[in-house]
Protein backbone atom coordinates (compact mmCIF):
# COMPACT_ATOMS: atom_id res chain seq x y z
CA UNK A 1 0.00 0.00 0.00
CA UNK A 2 2.90 2.35 0.72
CA UNK A 3 4.44 1.65 -2.69
CA UNK A 4 1.06 2.31 -4.30
CA UNK A 5 1.22 5.93 -3.10
CA UNK A 6 4.43 6.42 -5.09
CA UNK A 7 3.18 4.48 -8.10
CA UNK A 8 -0.04 6.49 -8.55
CA UNK A 9 1.73 9.67 -9.81
CA UNK A 10 3.64 7.54 -12.32
CA UNK A 11 0.34 6.13 -13.55
CA UNK A 12 -1.56 9.42 -13.85
CA UNK A 13 1.33 11.30 -15.51
CA UNK A 14 2.66 8.35 -17.48
CA UNK A 15 2.22 10.17 -20.82
CA UNK A 16 4.68 12.84 -19.69
CA UNK A 17 7.36 10.27 -18.87
CA UNK A 18 9.77 9.87 -21.74
CA UNK A 19 12.31 7.20 -22.61
CA UNK A 20 15.53 7.79 -20.63
CA UNK A 21 18.26 9.66 -22.42
CA UNK A 22 21.86 8.42 -22.42
CA UNK A 23 22.64 11.09 -19.82
CA UNK A 24 19.82 9.79 -17.60
CA UNK A 25 21.15 6.26 -17.88
CA UNK A 26 24.65 7.35 -16.92
CA UNK A 27 23.26 8.60 -13.61
CA UNK A 28 20.32 6.32 -12.83
CA UNK A 29 21.82 2.92 -13.68
CA UNK A 30 25.08 3.22 -11.68
CA UNK A 31 23.21 4.75 -8.74
CA UNK A 32 20.65 1.94 -8.78
CA UNK A 33 23.37 -0.70 -9.02
CA UNK A 34 25.26 0.87 -6.12
CA UNK A 35 22.11 0.82 -3.97
CA UNK A 36 21.52 -2.85 -4.82
CA UNK A 37 25.16 -3.59 -3.98
CA UNK A 38 24.75 -2.00 -0.55
CA UNK A 39 21.80 -4.25 0.25
CA UNK A 40 23.62 -7.26 -1.19
CA UNK A 41 26.42 -6.54 1.25
CA UNK A 42 23.95 -6.35 4.10
CA UNK A 43 22.46 -9.72 3.16
CA UNK A 44 25.91 -11.20 2.29
CA UNK A 45 24.87 -12.33 -1.16
CA UNK A 46 25.84 -10.84 -4.53
CA UNK A 47 23.03 -12.57 -6.42
CA UNK A 48 20.87 -9.40 -6.59
CA UNK A 49 23.78 -7.50 -8.16
CA UNK A 50 24.12 -10.07 -10.94
CA UNK A 51 20.33 -10.10 -11.42
CA UNK A 52 20.33 -6.30 -11.74
CA UNK A 53 23.22 -6.39 -14.23
CA UNK A 54 21.30 -8.85 -16.42
CA UNK A 55 18.23 -6.61 -16.23
CA UNK A 56 20.25 -3.55 -17.20
CA UNK A 57 21.98 -5.41 -20.05
CA UNK A 58 18.60 -6.42 -21.51
CA UNK A 59 17.30 -2.88 -21.10
CA UNK A 60 20.28 -1.38 -22.90
CA UNK A 61 20.04 -3.93 -25.71
CA UNK A 62 16.33 -3.26 -26.22
CA UNK A 63 16.97 0.45 -26.21
CA UNK A 64 19.77 0.04 -28.75
CA UNK A 65 17.82 -2.04 -31.28
CA UNK A 66 14.37 -0.50 -30.90
CA UNK A 67 13.79 3.22 -30.56
CA UNK A 68 10.18 3.14 -31.76
CA UNK A 69 7.22 3.82 -29.46
CA UNK A 70 6.49 0.81 -27.29
CA UNK A 71 10.12 -0.02 -26.57
CA UNK A 72 9.56 0.83 -22.92
CA UNK A 73 6.94 -1.95 -22.78
CA UNK A 74 9.50 -4.39 -24.14
CA UNK A 75 11.89 -3.32 -21.38
CA UNK A 76 9.16 -3.72 -18.77
CA UNK A 77 8.31 -7.14 -20.22
CA UNK A 78 11.98 -8.13 -19.99
CA UNK A 79 12.09 -7.25 -16.28
CA UNK A 80 8.78 -9.03 -15.64
CA UNK A 81 9.98 -12.14 -17.46
CA UNK A 82 13.20 -12.37 -15.45
CA UNK A 83 11.31 -11.82 -12.21
CA UNK A 84 8.77 -14.53 -13.02
CA UNK A 85 11.46 -17.01 -14.06
CA UNK A 86 13.42 -16.37 -10.86
CA UNK A 87 10.25 -16.75 -8.75
CA UNK A 88 9.27 -19.93 -10.58
CA UNK A 89 12.71 -21.44 -10.02
CA UNK A 90 12.48 -20.78 -6.28
CA UNK A 91 9.08 -22.46 -6.24
CA UNK A 92 9.89 -25.46 -8.44
CA UNK A 93 13.23 -26.02 -6.70
CA UNK A 94 14.76 -24.91 -3.42
CA UNK A 95 15.51 -21.19 -2.92
CA UNK A 96 18.72 -20.00 -4.58
CA UNK A 97 19.86 -18.52 -1.27
CA UNK A 98 18.65 -19.96 2.03
CA UNK A 99 18.66 -17.65 5.06
CA UNK A 100 16.74 -20.02 7.31
CA UNK A 101 18.24 -21.80 10.35
CA UNK A 102 18.07 -25.11 8.45
CA UNK A 103 20.20 -23.95 5.53
CA UNK A 104 22.87 -26.29 4.20
CA UNK A 105 25.99 -26.11 6.35
CA UNK A 106 24.20 -24.93 9.51
CA UNK A 107 24.34 -26.96 12.71
CA UNK A 108 20.97 -27.58 14.34
CA UNK A 109 22.75 -28.83 17.47
CA UNK A 110 24.78 -25.64 17.91
CA UNK A 111 21.72 -23.48 17.35
CA UNK A 112 19.85 -25.37 20.05
CA UNK A 113 22.72 -24.74 22.46
CA UNK A 114 22.58 -21.00 21.74
CA UNK A 115 19.23 -20.76 23.51
CA UNK A 116 19.29 -19.01 26.87
CA UNK A 117 16.48 -19.65 29.35
CA UNK A 118 14.98 -16.64 31.13
CA UNK A 119 16.05 -15.83 34.68
CA UNK A 120 13.11 -16.01 37.03
CA UNK A 121 12.35 -15.62 40.69
CA UNK A 122 9.58 -17.65 42.33
CA UNK A 123 7.50 -16.58 45.32
CA UNK A 124 5.06 -18.70 47.29
CA UNK A 125 2.05 -17.57 49.31
CA UNK A 126 1.05 -19.31 52.55
CA UNK A 127 -1.90 -18.65 54.82
CA UNK A 128 -1.53 -18.70 58.58
CA UNK A 129 -4.50 -20.80 59.74
CA UNK A 130 -4.48 -19.20 63.18
CA UNK A 131 -4.48 -15.53 62.16
CA UNK A 132 -5.80 -15.85 58.62
CA UNK A 133 -2.86 -13.76 57.35
CA UNK A 134 -1.55 -14.56 53.86
CA UNK A 135 2.16 -13.92 53.48
CA UNK A 136 4.50 -14.17 50.50
CA UNK A 137 7.88 -15.88 50.80
CA UNK A 138 10.90 -16.14 48.54
CA UNK A 139 10.97 -19.75 47.33
CA UNK A 140 14.77 -19.75 47.60
CA UNK A 141 14.59 -18.88 51.27
CA UNK A 142 12.80 -20.34 54.26
CA UNK A 143 9.04 -20.73 54.07
CA UNK A 144 6.60 -22.81 56.15
CA UNK A 145 6.03 -25.65 53.72
CA UNK A 146 6.18 -28.24 56.54
CA UNK A 147 4.28 -26.30 59.18
CA UNK A 148 0.80 -27.69 59.83
CA UNK A 149 -0.39 -24.22 60.86
CA UNK A 150 0.23 -22.89 57.34
CA UNK A 151 -1.65 -23.66 54.16
CA UNK A 152 -0.29 -23.23 50.63
CA UNK A 153 -2.26 -20.61 48.66
CA UNK A 154 -0.52 -19.76 45.41
CA UNK A 155 2.75 -19.32 43.55
CA UNK A 156 4.04 -16.28 41.67
CA UNK A 157 6.93 -16.18 39.18
CA UNK A 158 8.69 -12.95 38.24
CA UNK A 159 10.86 -12.78 35.13
CA UNK A 160 14.09 -10.99 36.02
CA UNK A 161 15.81 -11.32 32.66
CA UNK A 162 14.34 -12.32 29.31
CA UNK A 163 15.73 -15.44 27.73
CA UNK A 164 16.97 -15.94 24.19
CA UNK A 165 14.93 -18.55 22.28
CA UNK A 166 16.61 -20.82 19.76
CA UNK A 167 15.55 -20.50 16.12
CA UNK A 168 15.31 -24.29 15.99
CA UNK A 169 13.64 -24.84 19.35
CA UNK A 170 10.61 -26.45 17.69
CA UNK A 171 12.72 -29.02 15.82
CA UNK A 172 11.54 -31.94 17.95
CA UNK A 173 11.21 -35.46 16.56
CA UNK A 174 8.98 -37.95 18.39
CA UNK A 175 8.19 -41.57 17.60
CA UNK A 176 4.83 -43.32 17.64
CA UNK A 177 5.10 -43.92 21.39
CA UNK A 178 5.77 -40.25 22.09
CA UNK A 179 9.47 -40.67 22.84
CA UNK A 180 11.71 -37.73 21.92
CA UNK A 181 14.31 -38.94 19.39
CA UNK A 182 15.77 -35.50 18.60
CA UNK A 183 19.00 -35.67 20.60
CA UNK A 184 19.86 -39.17 19.39
CA UNK A 185 19.35 -38.19 15.75
CA UNK A 186 21.34 -34.96 16.06
CA UNK A 187 24.23 -36.70 17.83
CA UNK A 188 24.31 -39.69 15.47
CA UNK A 189 27.75 -39.95 13.78
CA UNK A 190 26.27 -41.98 10.95
CA UNK A 191 24.51 -40.03 8.17
CA UNK A 192 20.79 -39.53 8.70
CA UNK A 193 18.30 -39.05 5.87
CA UNK A 194 15.04 -37.29 6.71
CA UNK A 195 12.20 -37.61 4.20
CA UNK A 196 10.14 -34.57 5.20
CA UNK A 197 6.41 -34.44 4.41
CA UNK A 198 4.47 -31.85 6.37
CA UNK A 199 1.15 -33.40 5.26
CA UNK A 200 1.02 -36.86 3.66
CA UNK A 201 -2.39 -36.10 2.14
CA UNK A 202 -0.84 -33.21 0.19
CA UNK A 203 2.45 -34.92 -0.61
CA UNK A 204 3.51 -35.00 -4.25
CA UNK A 205 3.96 -38.66 -5.14
CA UNK A 206 5.75 -38.27 -8.48
CA UNK A 207 9.18 -38.27 -6.82
CA UNK A 208 8.45 -41.01 -4.28
CA UNK A 209 10.00 -43.76 -6.47
CA UNK A 210 13.26 -41.79 -6.64
CA UNK A 211 13.17 -41.21 -2.87
CA UNK A 212 12.43 -44.90 -2.24
CA UNK A 213 15.42 -45.91 -4.37
CA UNK A 214 17.62 -43.44 -2.50
CA UNK A 215 16.60 -44.58 0.98
CA UNK A 216 16.94 -48.26 0.10
CA UNK A 217 20.54 -47.78 -1.00
CA UNK A 218 21.28 -45.51 1.96
CA UNK A 219 19.81 -48.10 4.32
CA UNK A 220 22.00 -50.78 2.77
CA UNK A 221 25.03 -48.60 3.59
CA UNK A 222 24.02 -48.37 7.25
CA UNK A 223 22.53 -44.90 7.18
CA UNK A 224 19.56 -44.02 9.36
CA UNK A 225 16.40 -43.06 7.51
CA UNK A 226 13.26 -41.46 8.92
CA UNK A 227 10.08 -40.03 7.52
CA UNK A 228 9.17 -36.74 9.24
CA UNK A 229 5.59 -35.48 9.14
CA UNK A 230 2.98 -33.56 11.08
CA UNK A 231 0.25 -35.97 9.95
CA UNK A 232 -1.24 -38.50 12.41
CA UNK A 233 0.68 -41.76 12.61
CA UNK A 234 -2.25 -43.76 11.24
CA UNK A 235 -2.37 -41.72 8.03
CA UNK A 236 1.42 -41.67 7.79
CA UNK A 237 1.65 -45.45 8.01
CA UNK A 238 -1.09 -45.83 5.43
CA UNK A 239 0.80 -43.50 3.07
CA UNK A 240 4.12 -45.25 3.73
CA UNK A 241 2.71 -48.68 2.89
CA UNK A 242 0.86 -47.41 -0.18
CA UNK A 243 4.03 -45.80 -1.55
CA UNK A 244 6.36 -48.64 -0.51
CA UNK A 245 8.56 -46.21 1.38
CA UNK A 246 10.88 -48.06 3.80
CA UNK A 247 11.20 -45.41 6.53
CA UNK A 248 10.38 -45.14 10.21
CA UNK A 249 7.86 -42.35 10.79
CA UNK A 250 8.55 -39.54 13.24
CA UNK A 251 6.37 -36.55 14.01
CA UNK A 252 7.39 -32.89 14.01
CA UNK A 253 5.61 -29.54 14.03
CA UNK A 254 4.13 -28.69 10.61
CA UNK A 255 5.46 -25.14 10.57
CA UNK A 256 8.94 -26.38 11.46
CA UNK A 257 8.92 -28.86 8.58
CA UNK A 258 7.82 -26.12 6.16
CA UNK A 259 10.60 -23.89 7.46
CA UNK A 260 13.21 -26.61 7.17
CA UNK A 261 12.48 -27.44 3.53
CA UNK A 262 10.15 -25.82 1.00
CA UNK A 263 9.03 -29.03 -0.63
CA UNK A 264 6.48 -31.71 0.16
CA UNK A 265 8.18 -34.15 0.13
CA UNK A 266 11.78 -33.05 0.47
CA UNK A 267 14.94 -34.81 1.60
CA UNK A 268 17.39 -33.52 4.21
CA UNK A 269 20.78 -35.05 4.98
CA UNK A 270 22.15 -34.67 8.52
CA UNK A 271 25.53 -35.59 9.92
CA UNK A 272 26.00 -35.06 13.67
CA UNK A 273 23.33 -32.40 13.66
CA UNK A 274 24.70 -30.42 10.71
CA UNK A 275 22.64 -30.03 7.53
CA UNK A 276 24.81 -31.45 4.75
CA UNK A 277 22.26 -31.32 1.96
CA UNK A 278 18.63 -30.62 1.04
CA UNK A 279 16.73 -31.60 -2.09
CA UNK A 280 13.39 -30.60 -3.55
CA UNK A 281 10.98 -33.23 -4.82
CA UNK A 282 11.92 -32.21 -8.38
CA UNK A 283 15.65 -32.68 -7.73
CA UNK A 284 16.01 -36.00 -5.90
CA UNK A 285 19.58 -37.18 -6.64
CA UNK A 286 21.12 -40.65 -6.68
CA UNK A 287 22.93 -42.07 -3.67
CA UNK A 288 26.41 -41.15 -4.95
CA UNK A 289 25.49 -37.47 -5.26
CA UNK A 290 24.08 -37.47 -1.72
CA UNK A 291 27.12 -39.25 -0.27
CA UNK A 292 29.41 -36.64 -1.85
CA UNK A 293 27.84 -34.05 0.47
CA UNK A 294 29.36 -35.74 3.52
CA UNK A 295 32.58 -34.56 5.10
Amino acid sequence: MILLVFILPLFFWRKRIEWNTAANDMVILPASLALVAVWSGVFTWWGPVWFTLVVFAGYMLIKRIKQAPGAEWMAAGWVALLTLVFSWYGYAHLPVRDYRPFAEGKSITEQKMEAKPPKTQAFVLYKNLTTGEVKEYDSNGAYPWDDANFEYVDRRIVELEAGIPSQVQDFLLTDVEGNDQTVGILEEPQPVLLVMMYDVEKTETSCIPAIAALVKEAGAKGWYIFGVTASPFAKSEEFRHAQQLPVEILQCDEKTIKTAIRSNPGVMLLQQGTVRGKWHCNDIPDFTSVANKLK
